[in-house]
């Protein structure tokens, strides 16, 4: 991966193999494209986070998987926005 690739601007690939584990009727708006477009967002910022203490998209994986926490995290806000919760 070259430098102006690092973190990847999209993480697209990332975040639907994420939504995939899980059953849309047990998990409904978890892979709706604004879900999907907010936790990849997230993940990028987080990326340049990383990037800016010298830590890989790869290294995350020793401690969770990002993807997988950053769309849990933007469903979770959505439905909780959507029911009153988030001012």
């Amino acid at each position: 991966m070259s430098v102006e690739e690092y973190p990847p601007r999209s993480a697209e690939r990332e975040l639907q193999t994420a939504a995939d584990h899980f059953d849309r009727k047990k998990h409904p708006g978890l892979h709706e494209p604004d879900v999907l477009k907010a936790a990849d967002k997230l993940l990028y910022d987080i990326y340049q986070a990383g990037k800016r203490s010298g830590i890989a998209p790869a290294d995350w994986e020793w401690v969770t998987d990002l993807p997988r926490v950053c769309l849990l995290l933007t469903h979770s806000k959505k439905r909780s926005t959507n029911k009153g919760l988030h001012t």
